[in-house]
């Protein structure tokens, strides 16, 4: 399976499937981030005990998600440099 990583849009950073299609459900998160009754629960490797293969598929995400962060970093260091030279 190829990975395409995730691109800037709208402010924040959503996933892209290797079809090309952005997550609904990484997106809606944040479009309904503070709306008053919506919550979202988030687990981890911690929360399953069925099955071994269920926390490395939960710990891929978690690692998955900490690299979409460093690149948002990156992504906004590079930008803020891009902007400060152009004063």
């Amino acid at each position: 399976t190829k990975l395409i990583p995730s691109i800037p849009f709208r402010m924040y950073w959503i996933s892209i499937s290797p079809e090309g299609i952005p997550s609904g459900l990484i997106e809606i998160q944040y479009i309904l981030k503070g709306i008053e009754g919506i919550s979202f629960v988030y687990f981890t490797e911690r929360d399953v005990v069925r099955h071994p293969i269920v926390q490395e598929i939960i710990r891929a995400y978690e690692r998955a998600e900490s690299k979409r962060e460093e690149e948002f970093d990156d992504y906004r260091t590079v930008k803020g440099e891009e902007e400060a030279d152009k004063d």
